[in-house]
């Protein structure tokens, strides 16, 4: 039973059309269009949490889809280590599936990205992760070459002895990177994520629910050179521009790291109202070390989490109302070692002689948003929305003391319409406008140490802190074009095309644009 289940999920994640089909081909229906998945992906709460059991009160249909999707960005109106110019291709698959004894869903996706002008960073995947600790370079342009691979599934019981769901789910990511420019950087990262959870009917209204999460991390970063005759400096970053200046072939750096934590959930529901909160706290624990060969010591974070989230649904004949929000507090201690070289023959290697915390990280995110949606049969006709996210920072280097602050937000207004085509074929034609304003409140970057000469403190810094300062304001528009692709089937293809644009109003940047094309099938 249990293989015969994993198959039918593989199938239907990876290859799906023959599962969906066979599913399906009793319902005298259209299947999914572009409007009809997005309505059923946007009623789904307990998929948004950390609990995997609680899939079977979403009540989410079978369904899946393939698409292929192309994406550009170019501007400068960016953070300082992303790139000018970024184009990326990906597939991406996902699956959801009642098998009866099992509910059962999943994804995979594959990236190649490339990078043009990509400044500063010499180290990281990701230099935005919340790792301090990493090397830069001079801030050169760079380009950089990144392959993505992301794999996950979620599986749960229907409720069992009247009252409990278990469900597990399971998310491995692996990111190779590679940097073109001397310093050369061969970057990979690993992260494999377990969540196993359970919920209990309280009520025949009430459900309360429980979740862990284990993540195992590891990076791994390989500094070279392919012209040995030209010495380059680079800089090993401490936080806040705080940086040892060193010159060569650079150096070889293991990071890894676990985090640990658990979420409470608790959800009410009648016919015409649910309500869905969730309570999550972690912590990480992330090493740095140098060498691979005889590692030193050389930093590491102590990162805690602390999460609030609730969506609320009422539901009438003709409408959906939901308003969401979202809390996450993040503070991070940035921890560096002191050690000494041991070269005796007993103990070839490094003695740690002391460490202490020298920087802390603070980062409060918010977001409030309000999504009213007009229902057509099994799609909505037109949805509109609003919003608010907020993000504050405030960053210290404790000795000597520097600051890095901001508080800015994001609202955005949102207006979708599904316009019919053409019945026989079913032909939508799905309009997407969003208008976007960024406004930032304040502000600052001061360093106070005795380095001020170094690119690190007298341009890499300010640069970042004068786009988290900017206000900016833009749109966005997307057309996605569905029908059948046999009048026989429930097999809907459908082509998306998108732009969208964000002006900034400092003197600093312009502009930062995005195009895409995607194509794809639902069924």
């Amino acid at each position: 039973m249990t293989k015969n289940i994993l198959l039918r999920l593989l199938i239907s994640v990876l290859l799906g059309f023959n599962v969906t089909l066979t599913i399906s081909a009793q319902d005298e229906n259209h299947g999914h269009s572009a409007a009809a998945l997005q309505l059923i992906k946007g009623q789904r709460q307990w998929f948004d949490t950390q609990n995997a059991a609680g899939m079977v009160y979403d009540q989410t249909p079978n369904y899946s889809l393939l698409q292929f999707n192309y994406d550009q960005k170019s501007g400068n109106f960016h953070r300082v280590y992303t790139a000018e110019k970024q184009q990326q291709a990906n597939v991406y698959t996902e699956g959801n599936l009642n098998l009866g004894k099992v509910l059962a869903w999943g994804e995979f996706r594959f990236t190649h990205e490339n990078e043009r002008d990509a400044r500063f960073n010499a180290s990281l995947n990701d230099p935005y992760r919340g790792q301090p600790f990493f090397v830069v370079d001079s801030g050169q342009p760079s380009k950089w070459r990144h392959q993505n691979y992301h794999l996950r599934f979620r599986v749960a019981t229907p409720v069992v002895f009247q009252r409990l769901t278990f469900g597990i789910q399971a998310t491995y990511k692996a990111q190779l990177a590679a940097k073109q420019r001397d310093p050369r950087v061969d970057a990979r990262f690993y992260q494999l994520q377990l969540q196993p959870g359970l919920t209990y009917a309280l009520t025949a209204h009430d459900v309360i629910g429980a979740s862990l999460n284990y993540v195992s991390q590891k990076e791994q970063s390989d500094m070279s050179l392919e012209n040995m005759q030209r010495r380059l400096h680079y800089y090993e970053l401490y936080g806040l521009g705080t940086a040892h200046k060193g010159i060569g072939i650079g150096r070889q750096t293991n990071y890894y790291g676990n985090r640990w934590g658990t979420a409470l959930q608790y959800e009410h529901h009648t016919d015409r109202w649910k309500i869905l909160g969730e309570l999550f706290a972690d912590k990480l624990v992330e090493n740095v070390d140098i060498s691979f060969t005889t590692p030193r010591k050389d930093a590491q974070i102590a990162e805690r989490n602390l999460s609030f989230k609730v969506a609320n649904s009422i539901y009438s004949k003709a409408y959906i109302h939901q308003i969401n929000a979202s809390f996450n507090y993040k503070s991070t201690n940035g921890i560096t070692y002191l050690s000494q070289r041991d070269n005796t023959a007993s103990s070839a290697g490094w003695i740690e002689l002391h460490h202490d915390i020298r920087s802390t990280y603070k980062t409060t995110d918010a977001t409030l948003n309000y999504v009213l949606t007009r229902l057509r049969d099994s799609e909505y006709s037109w949805q509109g929305a609003i919003g608010i996210d907020y993000q504050g920072l405030d960053d210290t280097y404790l000795l000597p003391v520097s600051v890095k602050k901001s508080k800015n937000a994001m609202l955005f207004a949102d207006y979708r319409n599904n316009f019919i085509v053409g019945k026989t074929m079913n032909q939508r034609l799905l309009l997407d406008v969003r208008l976007m304003m960024k406004r930032a409140f304040s502000g600052k970057y001061d360093y106070r140490g005795a380095n001020n000469d170094l690119i690190t403190v007298r341009e890499m810094e300010p640069l970042d802190e004068a786009f988290l300062t900017a206000d900016a304001q833009g749109a966005r528009l997307s057309l996605t074009y569905s029908q059948l692709l046999r009048q026989q089937t429930n097999i809907n293809g459908y082509v998306k095309l998108a732009f969208s644009e964000l002006h900034s109003k400092a003197k600093t940047f312009n502009s930062r644009r995005n195009v895409s094309v995607t194509l794809g099938v639902n069924f």
